[in-house]
């Protein structure tokens, strides 16, 4: 069962390894329909040394695999492998290659992943495009940053008058928005029209720390002038996204206060600054509190196993 689990999620198979432990290895090698598996636990034992040859001569999956576990521990070798083949690669490979990226990305891996937003392979453009916008310093996001300082402007509140940020809405989606990822034609979900979505895709490439800086607002700040504007959803959509994408703990902490449920911001949080918002909640908004415990995954300790057995009957009771 949990090797046919490992088949369908791929992306998981390093957090099965440990589990199925030596006979499990051993199980995954017999079964012929076992291949991401068998291929994951074949890129364990590949010595450095041998990399060239797998990645030459190796399946789909074994260098899918040997790629991922180099992206962990040489990210180097990984980009060299990944480009001395590159063009002559099927586009669903180049995409999948250029997903792994995400793992042990760096400065390092930019003049090859700038490259990639020309590729031939729409999928592949947008990869490369997501990718690179989780590097802060990328030349995507210093463009994305230009253009939505050209769109968003604060306004100083005064006598009488509340803060504001004021919005201006793109006029077309230009040839250079589209090679930077923005999505000419949207899907409308949020209400917010094609213009309001071309906006919202480059807000949630920028670093929300930008806009702290260059406002002298806060976070908590700035996410309160925009609920009280007409633009609360774009921006608050926008910056929740580029919270998560860039980890930037000071915006994960002012957001969760607001809407507590978002627990991808709550990975976002260094470990004790994390158990520390945690016990905080449960203390205060018990339900939110005990929500967020879910997505913990460190050891609990002595006070967060205390008071979340204090709160566990009264969540149940609730939550049903």
């Amino acid at each position: 069962d949990l090797l046919e689990w490992g088949e369908k999620h791929i992306d998981e198979v390093d957090l099965l390894l440990p589990g199925i432990g030596k006979r499990g290895r051993w199980l995954a090698k017999q079964i012929p329909w076992v291949e991401n598996v068998s291929a994951a636990v074949f890129s364990e034992t590949i010595p450095s040394e041998a990399a060239h040859t797998v990645w030459q001569t190796g399946r789909k999956a074994a260098r899918l695999f040997l790629l991922r576990r180099l992206r962990k521990t040489d990210p180097v070798l990984a980009l060299d492998l990944t480009a001395s083949s590159w063009s002559e690669e099927p586009a669903e490979e180049r995409a999948e290659f250029l997903e792994a990226f995400k793992i042990g990305l760096s400065m390092v891996d930019e003049p090859f992943l700038e490259a990639s937003l020309d590729d031939r392979s729409k999928e592949v453009r947008k990869i490369a495009a997501d990718v690179l916008a989780h590097l802060a310093q990328s030349r995507l996001v210093q463009r994305q940053t230009l253009r939505a300082q050209a769109l968003l402007k604060f306004k100083a509140g005064g006598f009488l008058r509340k803060a504001q940020i004021e919005v201006v809405l793109p006029e077309q989606c230009d040839k250079e928005m589209i090679r930077d990822g923005v999505n000419v034609k949207p899907a409308i979900t949020n209400g917010l029209g094609e213009k309001g979505e071309w906006l919202l895709q480059i807000l949630r490439m920028v670093p929300p720390s930008i806009w702290s800086k260059q406002w002298g607002k806060s976070p908590s700040d700035l996410m309160e002038i925009a609920a009280d504007g007409d633009w609360k959803k774009l921006l608050h959509e926008g910056w929740i996204t580029a919270t998560i994408k860039h980890q930037d703990p000071e915006w994960a902490e002012a957001i969760l206060k607001i809407e507590p449920r978002r627990s991808l911001l709550f990975n976002a949080l260094p470990p004790q600054r994390r158990l520390a918002f945690l016990i905080s909640q449960i203390q205060t908004r018990p339900l939110e509190g005990m929500e967020l415990l879910f997505s913990y995954s460190e050891p609990w300790g002595i006070d967060l196993t205390r008071l979340a057995l204090r709160h566990m009957r009264t969540y149940y009771l609730k939550s049903n």
